[in-house]
């Protein structure tokens, strides 16, 4: 299986409750600049990062994805083979005039497109969901948490993701709430367990 052709994409999604805001601006749609990796198998993957929708910016992205990192990609040997994703994602990552240029930021953005696009190739062609190729289980459970508590916007009359029944938040909002106290107990938790099998290792 080879890689025969980069085809870039950039979609831009509305958010939830009108928008979402923190102290420098607010967000009405959220970007997703990415990659559909097409092969010579007839299999597609596809790929993408998360961006404020900036359309230029976004641009930029899918700009690095075709033409910096494409022709790394397109008829090369180790690039035959899309299933090595390791070896792509090192050959692409230190692609010395790439590493110059930056190890973060927009090239990264453009990287993980890339690879997200890879996984969902290599999971088609084993014929079984990425999960499941992963290593998952239908019969593990995996606990979910709300990721939408970092932005500043969440006041005392909005409903809160522990009153809407989360038990796990990303972030801390502002102090005065209720349920930044509860995730700050959570986290100093978190941290306070990790803190303890460290020593324990470190001992032994």
């Amino acid at each position: 299986m080879k890689i025969t052709r980069l085809e870039p994409f950039i979609l831009h999604a509305p958010v939830t409750r009108g928008g979402i805001a923190d102290s420098t601006h607010t967000l009405t749609q959220w970007g997703a600049p990415g990659v559909a990796i097409h092969t010579d198998a007839g299999l597609t993957g596809y790929g993408f990062s998360g961006t404020h929708a900036h359309l230029a910016t976004d641009r930029l992205i899918t700009d690095c994805i075709v033409n910096s990192y494409g022709p790394l990609l397109i008829g090369q040997e180790i690039g035959a083979d899309p299933r090595e994703i390791a070896a792509l994602w090192e050959k692409l990552h230190k692609y010395p005039p790439i590493y110059w240029v930056g190890r973060a930021g927009i090239t990264h953005l453009a990287l993980g497109a890339i690879d997200i696009a890879l996984w969902d190739l290599t999971a088609k062609h084993a014929g079984v969901p990425l999960w499941k190729l992963l290593g998952g289980s239908a019969a593990k459970k995996v606990q979910a948490y709300n990721t939408d508590g970092g932005w500043l916007n969440w006041t005392r009359g909005r409903s809160s993701p522990i009153a809407s029944g989360w038990s796990k938040t990303k972030a801390i909002g502002p102090s005065n709430s209720r349920w930044a106290a509860q995730a700050q107990t959570t986290i100093c938790y978190a941290w306070r367990s990790c803190a303890k099998r460290w020593a324990r290792r470190s001992k032994s």
